[in-house]
C-alpha cells in the first residue's frame, strides 16, 4: 500500500482549499450570488480575475506534487497562466484601463478600480 507523505499533505490541502474557494467565487459570479463572492456581506469581493489566478496556482501546485514527471511538466502551464494574469493586471493598472469582462457586476462603474488589488497581481507575478 502506498501512503501519501505528510510533507505533501499540507501543500495539497492548501491547494484544494484554494481551488474550492476559487470555484465557489466563480460560481457566485455566474449565479449572481453575493454570499459566494465575498467573505461576508459588506466585505470586499473577490473578482473573477483573482479567482481564476488562484485556481491556476492551485492546479499548478497539485500537479507539481504528483510523482509523475509528465504531471510535473504539465504544472508549468497553469503556473505560466498565473504569471500572465499578474503581468496583465499590472499592465492594466498602470494604463488605467479595465476591459468590460473585468468589470463584471459593476456595469458602467467598471474602471481600473474593478481590477484585482495591486497586491494580488503583484503576488501573481511573484508566484
Amino acid at each position: 500500500m502506498m501512503t501519501f507523505p505528510v510533507s505533501r499533505a499540507i501543500p495539497a490541502g492548501a491547494a484544494i482549499v484554494c481551488l474550492l474557494l476559487a470555484a465557489a467565487t466563480l460560481a457566485g459570479w455566474a449565479w449572481h450570488a453575493p454570499f459566494l463572492i465575498g467573505a461576508a456581506p459588506g466585505q470586499p469581493q473577490m473578482y473573477p480575475y483573482s479567482a481564476l489566478g488562484f485556481a491556476c496556482a492551485a492546479v499548478s501546485l497539485l500537479l507539481m506534487l504528483r510523482a509523475a514527471p509528465a504531471a510535473a511538466r504539465a504544472s508549468h502551464v497553469p503556473a505560466l497562466l498565473v504569471l500572465a494574469l499578474g503581468l496583465a493586471g499590472v499592465t492594466m493598472r498602470l494604463a488605467g484601463w479595465a476591459p468590460a469582462p473585468l468589470s463584471l457586476g459593476l456595469g458602467a462603474a467598471g474602471n481600473v478600480w474593478s481590477l484585482p488589488a495591486p497586491l494580488t497581481v503583484g503576488l501573481f507575478v511573484v508566484l
